[in-house]
């Protein structure tokens, strides 16, 4: 009974608090009672991810209930006992995490002001509510390797829609400014819901459930401060890529041959990229569905293997590469004319990354350093609005002195679009579309500031050159200035 009224208390206490997602500086010594200190920023993701695996700097940029965590930095120095805003009140938080139980959350606000050119010039952004919940069955049940993760996600929108209604991004840009900005409103969901179950000391994992897939494919080191689309994954896999806000129930395989081979294999609800009859275009809806279209969904599936080969240089300065093949099934929409959709969607691509220097072998170790990073995606042009697209960047975390959480980077990019009219037409500020083909590219910039153990403030500003396209382009190059706050309870 104390047990469970504790619990319960604790739930009420962390979900009624702010949030956000942030990794914590280096702060002073630790109370003698205090719980042994443990980096989150090595727990990428429990039980699917080799040591050596190359770790993003800040890798809970997004928010750090968007994956399985069980660590959590406690500093000394901040009154509340952790990092977290909430710290650990009445000893409630430290009581659930020895029994396997961890609440993370975030709240974080996307500011935009497109300045130029796109759909509008005008404000637009919003807040995202993101609470997660991590279960240890070894704890709980005795089950070792056990993971059961769910995550809520909800977003409160301001400005737009924009141009012919369909865009909340006054940019028009087909890698959306604003990372958080979803698709569709509203959104209230519950985002995961996945168990994860290790296969003893083999390597080999199995993960079932609602989740995203960015969390293991497509994960391009050193780009997860970076609010532009185009850093969580290559252009060419929208809209079929089950990620943020579209979510999908799928199967993941994984297995760690050795501390430098890891191979991947997963298989989705595809309906996401299922034709619409009634638009002719794309169903934006698996973030919204439960597991009954996994095993319904008229042949709409997504397929996804990869492959990754991982290396240290100098002990501590760790490297990727990876190869991902990708297959989208069934009928599928487009974003032209053609009235049936298209058949079958194929494409790959290649993305790595490699420290090149850390001002101490301590901040390798926990994903700092200057990182450079690149991906390259190809798919059908005949099938895909997108046919290629590429990006690279720098990004350099723990390098300012005395601000070892800080980070800064620079990123650009291009995605070259269809010439099929019945694959592709650019958006336009009308009521009617635009034409095929041409090309998006872009810059961004930014500083991440790590105000506290729990607030991050990151100004930063991007470019694009006719976004989305079309020739001759419908919309003019467009210049945003944005501010993040990611706050953590």
């Amino acid at each position: 009974m104390i047990h469970t009224f504790k619990y319960s208390l604790a739930l009420s206490l962390i979900v009624l608090g702010l949030a956000g997602g942030i990794t914590a500086q280096e702060q002073d010594p630790l109370p003698e009672d205090a719980p042994e200190p443990v980096d989150r920023r090595e727990a990428i993701d429990i039980g699917s991810e080799p040591s050596s695996r190359m770790v993003q700097p800040n890798p809970y940029t997004d928010n750090p209930s968007l994956n399985a965590t069980t660590t959590r930095t406690r500093q000394g120095s901040w009154p509340l006992g952790s990092d977290g805003l909430l710290g650990n009140p009445f000893g409630l938080r430290g009581a659930l995490e020895k029994d396997g139980i961890f609440v993370n959350g975030g709240v974080i606000t996307m500011l935009g002001w497109n300045t130029e050119g796109g759909l509008a010039t005008d404000f637009y952004g919003g807040n995202l509510l993101s609470i997660g919940l991590t279960f240890q069955t070894d704890k709980l049940l005795g089950l070792d390797g056990g993971t059961l993760f769910t995550n809520y996600q909800q977003w409160t929108s301001f400005g737009g829609p924009f141009g012919n209604g369909q865009s909340f991004d006054a940019t028009g840009a087909s890698n959306t400014s604003l990372s958080q900005l979803p698709a569709r409103l509203p959104l209230n969901q519950l985002s995961q819901l996945w168990y994860d179950q290790q296969l003893g000391s083999t390597g080999l994992s199995i993960r079932f459930g609602k989740q995203d897939a960015n969390l293991l494919f497509s994960a391009i080191p050193g780009s997860a401060a970076f609010v532009n689309g185009a850093a969580g994954y290559a252009t060419t896999l929208n809209p079929y890529f089950p990620s943020y806000p579209e979510q999908a129930v799928g199967l993941i395989a994984s297995w760690e041959l050795d501390d430098t081979i890891v191979g991947r294999f997963g298989w989705f609800d595809g309906s996401n990229g299922a034709f619409d009859s009634e638009t002719g275009g794309f169903i934006y809806s698996s973030g919204s569905r439960g597991p009954g279209n996994f095993f319904d969904n008229d042949g709409h599936w997504f397929f996804i293997t990869e492959c990754t080969y991982q290396w240290m240089l100098g002990g501590q300065l760790s490297g990727s590469i990876s190869a991902t093949g990708w297959l989208q099934t069934g009928k599928t929409g487009t974003s032209g004319n053609a009235p049936d959709g298209v058949q079958d969607v194929p494409g790959w691509l290649l993305y790595g990354g490699q420290t090149i220097w850390a001002p101490s072998e301590e901040i390798a170790k926990q994903g700092g350093g200057v990182v450079v990073f690149g991906q390259l995606g190809w798919s059908d042009p005949d099938k895909n609005p997108v046919n290629w697209s590429a990006n690279a960047g720098i990004s350099a975390t723990g390098v300012v002195p005395g601000r070892p959480a800080d980070s800064l980077g620079l990123m650009g990019g291009y995605s070259s679009f269809s010439e099929n009219p019945d694959i592709y037409l650019s958006p336009s500020t009308s009521d009617t579309n635009g034409s095929p083909g041409g090309g998006e590219g872009f810059l961004e910039a930014y500083y991440l500031y790590q105000a506290t153990p729990w607030l991050q403030v990151q100004p930063g500003i991007e470019w694009y050159s006719t976004p989305s396209g079309g020739d001759p382009a419908s919309l003019s190059n467009a210049l945003v200035f944005y501010l993040r706050i990611a706050s953590e309870f």
